[in-house]
This record gives C-alpha cells, structure tokens and sequence, in this order.
C-alpha cells in the first residue's frame, strides 16, 4: 500500500526536512511538503522534480496558510512536524486532521521550561523580555497541550529520548519516540591535498559554541605549523558578537594558516560544497545552551545540527569534552577540555595528514532509517 505522508517545516530547518526528503526519496509513499518560501528557494533540483514529491511552499501568514491548506493536510496518512516556534493553536488544529507526528528539538523548554529559568547576566534585558513574553502568550500552556493531541513526539536522537523517558510526567510516555533527522551517506571524494581543512559549522556566536576557546587554542598553533592549514568558520555571524568574533580570528597572523569566514547567510549547496571539503570538523559544543530564557543540555535535551553533520559524512571531529559519544561515532571523534588540549589534537592532525582515515562509516544508513520510521509512524 502506497501512503501519504504530510511534512510540514514553516521555519528555517531546511537540514532537517531536506533529510527526511532525502528518506522518503528511497521508497514508494507519496509526500506532501508544506515550507516556508525561504526554505523553497533552497530545495535541491532533485527533490523538485522527484514526482513523489508535491511542494506547498508558504507565502502568507502561518494560520492562513494551514487553514487554506486543511483539505491537503487532511488527505495525508501521517503529518509529521518538523517544528513549532510559534502559532501553536493553528498547529494544534492539525491534530484533528490525520495522525500527527512532532518533533521536539528542545525537551526543558517543551516539557519543564519553568524549572530550567535561565537569566544571564550579561543578557538580564533581552532573557527577561522573553521570558516575559512566554508567560504572557501562555507558551507552556499551548505547548503542553500541542504534547497532549499529537500522536507521537519525537526527539532527534536515542540519547535524548533516554532523558525524555525519564523526565516526562503527565504525558503518555508510549508516544515518545526517537525520531533521528540525521544519517549516514558517506563521501565519494574525500580532499586529500594540502592545505588540511578544519571547519567549525553553524552560526557564529558564543551561545552555543565556545568560540573563545577555540580561539585561544589557534593562538598556541604560533610558530608550531610545519604544514599549511585552513580553519573555516562555517555560518554567518549573529549580530555585532558574531562579526567581532570572526574579526578576532582575522586578527590573527600565524604563518601556515588561512582563516575563511562568511558575512551573510550561506546556500544550502555552498554550505555542502564547503562542509565536504573538509577534512575534521571542530564542535566547540557548550554543554548548557540558552533557548528562549532557557537552559537546554548539550546532547541531553537539545542536539546541535553540528552533530547532524559529523554523523552524516563519517568526518572526524574534535568535540568538547561535554559531548557524550554514542558507541557508533567513538571512533572518529577527540575529545577536549581546553585550549591546550585542543591546540595538541589539531597540530597532531596537521603532522599526521593527509594518512587520516576521515570516512569513518561503511554503513549507508538511510535504508535502515527509513524502515525505523514506517515503523515508528505505524506504516510496518
């Protein structure tokens, strides 16, 4: 039997449905994708013209568009939801229409934002405010009840659901699932010239990444490189922080290393041209996150899409010593707790290429993904 599934990614996830759209492209089931027009303009050439996909790209405000899209949405076996910022009546909706699918990508702020309050001093006004905006739209009450009506929740990875399990009270614990939005798909040319490539990806900013420290660790590289390298800086600064940031790195004058930044958003096929240039991946990942006047726990409640792309293309990675390894990536990934540490790991790479073995996976995983998922949606 052939099904119909319903995506419906309004935000600007683009990775995460142009994986799931990488998914469905291996079987049979027909695909309704509902997107934001910035994320439209960005879909590959492949999946506009696969004819199991039909595209609703959205131009006008996000009620509008879900209600004028009610008998579309309807006609789906399964919607699935990739996320949910804001609207939540209008998503709650969906819920009455076919068999509903969420996934979460920030478990405290969904679950039990109130007991992760999180202000920072050097942000008291802007996490106040929105903080204050969250208790004033009723934010956990509309998200609570979104948890309530959707048929199965989903988190991005086995460990989170693991915290999920044994954390939720008050929700039927059955409808939580792991629902990955990453996978495996190897490389068929890996770089092998000089110069190495290092690349830290996502936005550039210290909410997420401590960026200082890998900045005090390129510094130790002075005088030490004896073979060219390259560190790009993968994502567009957030703001004057994330441009002074990227100045700081330019600042820098070490001989046998270039620095390669952005200044404005990046194409989903520059990002990917760029990314499988590389030869190791930097995730300077800080084990709390900010989310809203929240605090999320690395790799616990919340994943970095920097992860997303160590497991997608078996690169090796220097990751913070916070990161807790799943068995399947351990053998690509060093770990570090400073500036030293990390500084050691990179000049030991530097020395050691181009012998690195950076295609780490012999498993194509998205078959076994996608048989994951018919299953988890109720189709196997």
């Amino acid at each position: 039997m052939v099904h119909t599934i319903g995506i419906v990614e309004l935000y600007q996830h683009n990775e995460v449905l142009f994986h799931f759209c990488k998914l469905f492209a291996l079987g049979n089931s027909n695909v309704k994708i509902f997107c934001s027009k910035e994320i439209y303009n960005d879909v590959p050439k492949e999946y506009l013209k696969n004819p199991q996909f039909k595209w609703f790209p959205n131009q006008v405000e996000i009620n509008n568009f879900l209600k004028a899209n009610k008998k579309e949405l309807a006609s789906c076996d399964c919607i699935l939801v990739t996320t949910i910022f804001s609207h939540f009546n209008a998503f709650k909706a969906i819920s009455s229409l076919s068999k509903t699918a969420l996934i979460v990508h920030s478990y405290n702020t969904w679950f039990e934002p109130f007991k992760h309050i999180s202000i920072r001093k050097n942000n008291i006004i802007r996490d106040v405010y929105r903080l204050v905006r969250f208790i004033i739209h009723r934010q956990a009450t509309k998200r609570k009840s979104i948890l309530n009506h959707f048929d199965i929740i989903g988190f991005p990875n086995k460990s989170i659901l693991d915290y999920a399990l044994s954390k939720t009270k008050g929700i039927n614990k059955n409808k939580l699932r792991s629902i990955p939005f990453g996978g495996h798909i190897g490389r068929s040319t890996i770089p092998k010239m000089l110069p190495i490539r290092f690349t830290i990806t996502g936005t550039v900013e210290n909410n997420v990444r401590d960026y200082h420290l890998v900045f005090e660790a390129v510094k130790l590289l002075k005088g030490k490189l004896l073979k060219p390298i390259e560190l790009v800086l993968l994502g567009r600064p957030n703001g004057y922080s994330g441009k002074k940031i990227i100045d700081q790195f330019k600042s820098l004058k070490i001989q046998n290393m270039n620095i390669i930044s952005f200044d404005n958003y990046i194409s989903v096929e520059n990002y990917q041209t760029t990314l499988l240039s590389s030869n190791v991946l930097i995730l300077p990942i800080k084990p709390d996150i900010q989310f809203i006047a929240f605090r999320e726990y690395s790799f616990q409640s919340k994943l970095s899409g920097s992860v997303n792309d160590l497991i997608k293309h078996g690169i090796p990675a220097l990751v913070s010593s916070s990161f807790a390894v799943d068995k399947e990536i351990d053998a690509q990934v060093y770990s570090f707790s400073d500036a030293r540490m990390l500084s050691n790991h990179m000049l030991e790479l530097a020395l050691k290429f181009p012998a690195l073995d950076d295609n780490l996976y012999a498993e194509h995983t998205y078959p076994r993904l996608l048989i994951e998922l018919k299953k988890t949606l109720g189709f196997e």
